[in-house]
Formats: C-alpha cells, sequence, structure tokens
C-alpha cells in the first residue's frame, strides 16, 4: 500500500528480477493504492519460479513505467509481511 503521482485507472505491477509478475493492482482512488498482494515464490516446486525470492529486489511499473520507490529499492522479505511504498 503507498501514495504516489497516481490517477484512477493506473496499473501498478510488481515483478521478481526473472521477470515473474508477482502482484498488481489498479488504482481506484488517486493518489493512493491499497494492500496489494505481491506473493513470493512456492519451494515446494523448486523447478517453477512463481514469485519472488528473499532477499531479491523487486521492480515496480505504473502503466508499464518502471519507477523507484520513494525510499529506495524494494527488497522481497517473506510473504505477509505489510510494507508502505510510497511510489
Amino acid at each position: 500500500y503507498g501514495s504516489g503521482d497516481l490517477e484512477v485507472g493506473d496499473l501498478i505491477r510488481v515483478y521478481d528480477p526473472d521477470g515473474v509478475l508477482c502482484g498488481s493492482w489498479r488504482v481506484t482512488d488517486a493518489g493512493y493504492y491499497g494492500q496489494m498482494m505481491v506473493y513470493g515464490d512456492d519451494p515446494m516446486t523448486p523447478e517453477i519460479d512463481e514469485g519472488a525470492g528473499r532477499d531479491e529486489e523487486l521492480t515496480i511499473k505504473i502503466n508499464d513505467q518502471e519507477v523507484v520507490p520513494v525510499d529506495g529499492p524494494l527488497i522481497w522479505e517473506f510473504n505477509g509481511q505489510p510494507v508502505r511504498v510510497d511510489l
């Protein structure tokens, strides 16, 4: 969740270093986005990359344009950890 120069309808997407889409959110309130689920990799399927791994830097895109969070790069920790990320 967080804030930024966001317009209603903007699409925020988060990718792991391998380009796997880990989460997305469509903006419904100008300037803000809500709690977007960003998924980690499933350790039970080591042959498939479904999401982010611990300590990986994530890429954030708004409408396919890469953006850098205000506080610097977003690093994946674990599923369920709430993190405010202002864009």
